[in-house]
């Protein structure tokens, strides 16, 4: 008699092992997704401290305010001052910074709260 050999795998084990790799990338791909969320709204965060330090610094070297009501403005002469080496965009390409009064605001994210260093969201926007 002949000796069967085996060779390869059965039709069964490579759609148990597909299955358990699908399972397996159900549970990682929404972790990876939000952390890709997580990194946009903290680089948004250092883009405003970087905004706030900056108007401070150009504060106590001029001695003088900015009108806040134009934001392009203000960041434009921070730039031109070289406080700033760009003026920067927010990473989720959505959003644009304007000013609430002397705090930056991300139209994305929402206010830089100063005090906690963290971004307050406006509604339906969660990190």
């Amino acid at each position: 008699m002949r000796k069967l050999s085996r060779r390869g795998f059965t039709l069964v084990e490579l759609i148990v092992v597909m299955i358990l790799l699908g399972i397996l990338a159900m549970i990682a791909i929404p972790g990876f997704l939000n952390y890709q969320k997580t990194a946009r709204t903290r680089t948004c965060a250092a883009n405003m401290r970087t905004v706030i330090s900056s108007i401070h610094l150009y504060q106590l070297s001029y001695g003088d305010d900015f009108d806040f009501s134009d934001g392009d403005e203000v960041l434009q002469a921070l730039v031109d001052k070289g406080l700033l080496d760009h003026i920067p965009k927010c990473p989720s390409g959505v959003g644009g910074y304007t000013f609430v009064g002397e705090i930056p605001y991300c139209s994305y994210h929402g206010l830089y709260d100063s005090e906690s260093g963290q971004v307050q969201y406006p509604d339906g926007i969660t990190p």
